[in-house]
């Protein structure tokens, strides 16, 4: 059975650091020089409905694609790796990437959702804990849909920013510099995973 502890939660806020921070990395890079403009027709009651739905799509599709197949090592948090992490890792992630399929960005956007996949399986796996990837999921589809008004999950939302040329139509889950955030997005789980670590054995000296 699935259990919520106190610091599922903090690491649910540091999994949104980790993805707002690989969400600019792309944007900088690639979407910056766009014109955007506030949507003065988006109402409170729209962003929360947004907040609720892109919450309630990172639950389902974590406890579909990292919780069932890493349930036996989120259960017991004291299982050692073996071969099996890795094949369910790779078959988890590919299963997300085609989830998500789109012909007209194929293969660019399910290679980069696969990717995603490994990095939210990677974060499950060195926690034992669902909640870093729940922040990473969420904080991705809120700040690509949401926030700003880019195609991919969350865009059948109203959004807080439109583009001022209405005609264009950006995905940057099917960016060709997506890869760099899985690279990023890796080494931040490690150094959150390594931090966590030190400060666990300082506690018990």
């Amino acid at each position: 059975m699935l259990k919520i502890r106190k610091g599922d939660f903090v690491l649910f806020l540091w999994g949104c650091l980790i993805s707002v921070f690989s969400f600019l990395l792309v944007f900088l890079m690639e979407y910056s020089h766009e014109v955007y403009i506030v949507n003065i027709n988006v109402t409170l009651f729209s962003l929360l409905q947004a907040f609720a739905y892109c919450l309630s799509v990172a639950i389902i599709e974590e406890f579909l694609f990292r919780y069932l197949f890493l349930k036996k090592w989120i259960v017991n948090k004291t299982r050692r790796f073996d071969k099996r992490v890795v094949y369910l890792g790779l078959g988890s992630s590919l299963l997300f990437g085609f989830l998500h399929l789109n012909l007209d960005e194929f293969p660019f956007m399910q290679i980069n959702i696969a990717l995603s996949g490994v990095s939210l399986f990677f974060a499950t796996y060195v926690f034992r804990s669902l909640g870093v990837a729940f922040g990473m999921h969420f904080s991705w589809n809120f700040i690509q849909g949401v926030i700003f008004p880019f195609e991919g999950s969350g865009s059948n939302l109203d959004s807080l920013f439109v583009f001022r040329d209405t005609s264009l139509n950006l995905l940057p889950e099917a960016s060709r510099l997506h890869f760099l955030t899985f690279f990023v997005e890796i080494i931040l789980i490690l150094g959150l995973w390594w931090n966590a670590r030190e400060q666990l054995k300082k506690s018990g000296a």
